[in-house]
């Protein structure tokens, strides 16, 4: 092979490694934590955790719960918006709430760039979400939360 074969093979690997560290420190940089809160609840025979799920995730996402989130923590200003709806719309496109195995379980996930942000947001939705959660299993408009079991 000739001198300037193997030049030309050492700049494409060269390249090529430039370019996969690139695109590495791209998704490293840009992909969400998560912060994540389970919790248990008392389905009764025949009730569908389907449902269950959905009106969870209807309160969680909520005016109601997210307003306070939003007003507590200033997200309009921290985050540049120029509106509340910005906000509300960006916390509700980040918030997950989802069936968790085993057992009668609801994991909440809330994905922000920052850890610690996403950590600050989603125990801001719980202190929120617990009140009025709270509100609603008095009324009987919700089932009741189960206290998590403890492992031996």
């Amino acid at each position: 092979m000739s001198k300037k074969g193997v030049i030309s093979i050492i700049v494409v690997c060269l390249l090529l490694a430039i370019a996969g560290a690139s695109v590495l420190g791209w998704m490293y940089l840009t992909h969400d934590r998560v912060a994540v809160a389970t919790y248990k609840v008392q389905i009764p025979p025949g009730a569908r955790m389907t449902d269950f799920i959905s009106k969870e995730d209807e309160m969680m996402k909520s005016d109601e719960v997210l307003k306070p989130v939003v007003a507590k923590l200033d997200l309009v200003a921290r985050w540049k918006l120029a509106s509340e709806e910005e906000a509300l719309a960006r916390i509700r496109s980040k918030l997950i709430v989802e069936y968790y195995e085993p057992g009668d379980r609801v994991r909440v996930m809330y994905r922000d760039r920052s850890q610690d942000r996403a950590l600050e947001v989603l125990e801001s939705i719980n202190e929120e979400f617990a009140k009025i959660r709270y509100e609603a299993t008095k009324k009987k408009t919700m089932l009741p939360v189960v206290p998590a079991e403890t492992v031996p």
